[in-house]
């Protein structure tokens, strides 16, 4: 930093009025200046600010040298002149500064290039254009470069936004995983032509698009069909979020700092234990790459960003399991997660990293391993394959599931879990995924479980609530068409969960 002070200060020699003035413009280039606040810098250096300004061109080339250090007072307050300076001399070294700090967290700085470019308005698109289709040819998007020209009100600007949109909606792929959706489409409104919207709402009714980014589309459609009518909902939004402002502060310092009193512990395990159904995420295939929403069921939190949910995740293109979750489903549930701790959501289940296998407790990545050394060991033993399956479908490798649950069901055709298991499978493939000879196999085994069900000669191990097995059994029938008669069961009954018991010493006695 100090031999780019002396060299602008020998130009100074050399340059006048200029090169003093730049100098001047590194006064809080150290350590005690980098303490102050954006705010107190302006302030102190506006005369500076104005006089570098005045001289306009002439003064353009020594800023472009202090944009060599982005973390620098000096080079954000040039960026800043140049803005107001407008010179097309200044757009491929902006172009240049954008690209090599765009993964730095100077997003000030960049922010200021971006608005520099824009600025200098029609002089810079054809250079801006030309640089991003080299970008977009490598699969690179600087998001302040492109914001740079889309910012741009031009009609070149616009058919070069709609030439985009175009490729984009004929082949996502392309642009799947590099290519940021939301700030492009927003940039719209700034075109203010209503020439885009038919490929706006053509691309609202693609399959792929998460929740988020339908609704920053949907709020671009609005926009340009009626944008008074828009700045007006946009307006009572902002009065209804200062009205509720200190309530959203309330819930952050809660969230920020919780306290045991703010906390009903109670209230939240139901939250987090009770699925939505009407949720979904963003998932993408690594198998044929199609980006698609999918419904989760119940969640299980298990240790950062890994996850295990209770429906089968299984592309709906090409019906492969090598599916996870996109970046915007990675969003969506962590944002999710944080709705559960303030009481406005549920379905996610903190588990930890530990979980229960026969009554022990271990690792989740270890679980896999110590039954399968089980199963070596007792390879006659049914259960096993069923605790197996289960391990393996909270994995999503449903494939495999299956294969042990009718290993398990081979083995030991008491295990009612199997049966249960497996129609839910099939019948959920059914429905969501529209695998219709599925129906077919879910309806057959179900007949097998009601027989298994009704003879009482059934084990209900893994069934966590095994008293409620008649009310599983009967909406499973529901679900599959069946007309279902629901048989109260006698005292002296056999206990559903298969214990052997009567129901009266047996599950009826633990529900008091």
């Amino acid at each position: 930093m100090e031999l780019q002070r002396i060299w602008v200060y020998e130009c100074g020699e050399i340059m006048g009025e200029r090169g003093i003035l730049i100098t001047e413009l590194q006064k809080f280039d150290n350590p005690k200046g980098y303490r102050l606040t954006h705010e107190t810098v302006q302030e102190e250096l506006q005369q500076v600010i104005e006089k570098i300004t005045a001289l306009g061109e002439a003064s353009v080339e020594q800023l472009h040298l202090l944009l060599e250090y982005e973390e620098s007072w000096s080079c954000w307050l040039a960026l800043r002149i140049l803005g107001q300076i407008k010179s097309e001399r200044s757009t491929i070294p902006l172009v240049e500064f954008i690209r090599r700090t765009d993964d730095s967290e100077y997003w000030e700085s960049g922010e200021e290039a971006m608005k520099a470019l824009t600025a200098i308005g029609k002089p810079a698109i054809n250079v801006l254009t030309s640089e991003l289709k080299k970008d977009f040819q490598e699969q690179k998007q600087y998001t302040y470069l492109l914001g740079a020209l889309t910012n741009i009100k031009d009609k070149a600007v616009f058919n070069f936004m709609i030439e985009l949109l175009q490729d984009y909606v004929q082949d996502y792929k392309k642009y799947d995983g590099w290519f940021e959706l939301i700030p492009f489409v927003l940039d719209f409104d700034k075109q203010e032509s209503k020439e885009a919207l038919p490929l706006l709402e053509k691309l609202r009714r693609m399959e792929h698009l998460s929740k988020e980014e339908k609704r920053e589309v949907d709020d671009t459609i609005k926009f340009l069909k009626d944008p008074q009518q828009y700045e007006k909902e946009m307006a009572e939004a902002m009065k209804l979020m200062e009205k509720k402002f200190p309530e959203v502060v309330r819930d952050t310092e809660k969230l920020l700092n919780p306290k045991k009193s703010d906390f009903d512990s109670e209230k939240y395990w139901e939250r987090a234990n009770e699925a939505d159904e009407d949720f979904e995420a963003s998932f993408k295939c690594s198998n044929c790459g199609e980006r698609q929403n999918l419904k989760t069921g119940l969640i299980w939190h298990i240790e950062k960003e890994i996850f295990a949910f209770e429906h089968e995740i299984m592309c709906r293109h090409c019906f492969s399991h090598e599916i996870s979750l996109s970046d915007s489903g990675l969003r969506e549930l962590n944002e999710k997660q944080m709705r559960i701790y303030l009481g406005k959501e549920g379905g996610i289940i903190p588990v930890g990293k530990e979980i229960m296998m026969e009554g022990k407790k271990m690792p989740f990545e270890k679980a896999q391993d110590y039954i399968f050394k089980r199963i070596k060991k007792e390879p006659e033993n049914g259960e096993l394959y069923l605790r197996a399956a289960n391990h393996a479908r909270k994995m999503n490798k449903y494939p495999k599931a299956i294969e042990f649950y009718l290993k398990s069901m081979e083995l030991d055709k008491s295990l009612i879990a199997n049966h249960v298991n497996l129609v839910e499978i099939y019948a959920y493939r059914a429905e969501h995924y529209g695998l219709e000879e599925y129906k077919q196999k879910a309806e057959e085994l179900f007949m097998k479980m009601a027989e298994l069900f009704n003879s009482h000669q059934y084990n209900a191990v893994t069934i966590a609530n095994k008293e409620d097995l008649p009310l599983l059994v009967h909406e499973l029938g529901e679900q599959l068409g069946f007309e279902m008669r629901r048989r109260k069961i006698g005292r002296n009954d056999p206990c559903p969960c298969g214990s052997g018991k009567k129901f009266k010493k047996c599950c009826m006695e633990e529900r008091g």
